[in-house]
């Protein structure tokens, strides 16, 4: 699963410089987030919390002043940090959203998050689940330079349902995202 977000970071990096010279006034961006995934896992016999390291590659395109549109593409990379007996691990979170930023000053913003995605896991009994639903969230982004900047949000990303024999059980999932972006 790493070979395929390598290959689709590299893919959209090449698409991304190749729209450069398309691009003015700075209405594409691009940005790397580290997140701090946590995860509330519902069972039938009671409940268990993990936390996971992921990394998501953003993409975006401005519409105007404050409206842009993106989307999202991450993978987990590292072993979950465990509270229970439940390893559960995301394979791919995949998003693309409406985005709403409002100027504080000339270099800070908020902004809020709203759009679709979709949620891929395993879990340590080698079962699969995944789940499409809304998701949204709100941060704020600091713009060093014209062309450069940093963001800190929370995302609600989609619940994701296992279904076996013997137990079914849905993952809820948070992250706390801190990135920087480009602007082409």
């Amino acid at each position: 699963m790493k070979k395929i977000f390598l290959a689709a970071a590299v893919a959209l990096s090449s698409a991304m410089v190749q729209v450069q010279a398309l691009a003015q006034d700075d209405t594409l961006y691009m940005g790397l987030q580290y997140s701090l995934l946590g995860s509330e896992i519902d069972t039938q016999a009671g409940g268990d919390d993990g936390e996971a390291d992921a990394m998501n590659l953003i993409a975006g395109y401005r519409i105007d002043e404050n409206w842009a549109v993106e989307v999202l593409l991450g993978t987990m990379i590292n072993d979950p940090r465990e509270n229970g007996n439940l390893d559960v691990e995301l394979k791919t979170v995949f998003g693309i959203s409406g985005v709403y930023r409002w100027p504080l000053t000339e270099q800070l913003n908020v902004f809020g998050k709203l759009g679709v995605g979709h949620v891929e896991l395993d879990d340590n009994a080698n079962r699969s689940a995944d789940g499409t639903d809304i998701i949204y969230g709100a941060g704020v982004a600091y713009d060093l330079t014209e062309d450069f900047g940093l963001t800190a949000e929370y995302m609600i990303y989609p619940d994701a349902e296992f279904d076996s024999a013997t137990e079914g059980y849905d993952v809820e999932m948070t992250a706390v995202n801190l990135g920087f972006y480009l602007r082409f």
